[in-house]
């Protein structure tokens, strides 16, 4: 299902997440959507891509995202994101390659189960207000095939 950059607004209603489990790829990208993402994309348990980027979701990321195992790119840069990133996309550890999360008002620790996600080759995460050692996510990442890693905060380096 792809509906990017069109002028496509209110917000995303739960019964997309309801729909079918079938359903593999999301790209709705670009778009003026506003509000919430549904607790009910966990339902989505084939979906491989997921690109909410570039809207107007206020929400925090819904914590059971890392019941998508099959999800290969998560993109939900740009938008007012708030709250911290879930613990459970560590869960994402076998297929995850490309994490965009930019430029959104995240906050607190980068969770260290995100270091299992070993397939991850972008990570990007700047203009968010996180905090906390990176030293254990490097090194793990790093052992693995990363080729990018922006976490550039809105005051620093990080």
């Amino acid at each position: 299902m792809a509906f990017s950059h069109n002028f496509l607004k209110g917000p995303l209603v739960s019964t997309i997440a309801n729909s079918t489990t079938q359903l593999s790829w999301i790209d709705m990208g670009i778009n003026q959507i506003h509000g919430t993402i549904p607790s009910a994309v966990e339902n989505l348990v084939n979906l491989t891509y997921l690109d909410l980027a570039m809207n107007h979701l206020t929400s925090s990321i819904p914590p059971n995202i890392g019941k998508l195992h099959k999800m290969q790119a998560l993109r939900m840069l740009g938008n007012k994101l708030s709250g911290g990133i879930p613990s459970s996309i560590g869960n994402l550890i076998t297929l995850l390659f490309n994490l965009d999360l930019r430029s959104n008002n995240l906050v607190g620790d980068l969770p260290s189960s995100l270091a299992a996600c070993q397939n991850l080759k972008y990570l990007t995460l700047s203009n968010n207000n996180l905090n906390g050692s990176i030293s254990n996510l490097l090194r793990n990442l790093m052992a693995g095939a990363m080729s990018s890693l922006r976490a550039h905060s809105k005051e620093k380096w990080v």
